[in-house]
């Protein structure tokens, strides 16, 4: 019975012991589905975190753009107004200038009218030129002569003629 138990054990005990090859075999399958699984699940987080970093850098450089653009604009805006600035005082400048062109285009008709004593009344009047003549006296050179004196009785005689 030694040999017929042993068989008939070994004969019982082989299918359990396939089953627990099969078992193990599967387990291991399974363990290696799980790694590898696990290592492309890390590879993906390595993925992510490498994208991550990239946009912070990306969002980083935008960023000092923006900021660069934004004081570039600001810039840009104080020259344009700057730059309106002088031009309005330009145009003032142009527009007092041709005042003044026009205001010594009436003297220099003035003075050649004046030399050949005749005044328009569309200047001054009479009394008023005496007055500014004889304010202005002055400024002439020491060596300057007048055709006519400009004392007080002369200049009183000279209001009462005009003034007439």
């Amino acid at each position: 019975m030694g040999d017929e138990d042993a068989h008939f054990d070994h004969d019982q005990l082989e299918p359990f012991e396939q089953s627990t090859t099969t078992l193990t075999e599967l387990m291991i399958q399974q363990l290696l589905l799980v790694k590898s699984t696990l290592c492309t699940f890390n590879e993906t987080l390595t993925d992510v975190e490498y994208n991550e970093i990239k946009m912070r850098e990306g969002l980083s450089h935008l960023q000092t753009y923006t900021a660069t653009f934004g004081s570039q604009i600001e810039n840009t805006t104080y020259l344009l107004s700057l730059k309106f600035a002088v031009e309005n005082h330009i145009a003032k400048v142009l527009d007092a200038s041709h005042a003044v062109l026009r205001t010594l285009d009436i003297l220099v008709e003035n003075i050649a009218d004046a030399q050949k004593w005749s005044l328009p009344p569309r200047v001054m009047s009479s009394s008023q030129l005496v007055e500014t003549l004889r304010s202005s006296i002055p400024s002439f050179a020491a060596d300057t002569t007048l055709h006519f004196p400009f004392g007080k009785d002369y200049l009183h005689l000279i209001r009462g003629v005009f003034n007439k």
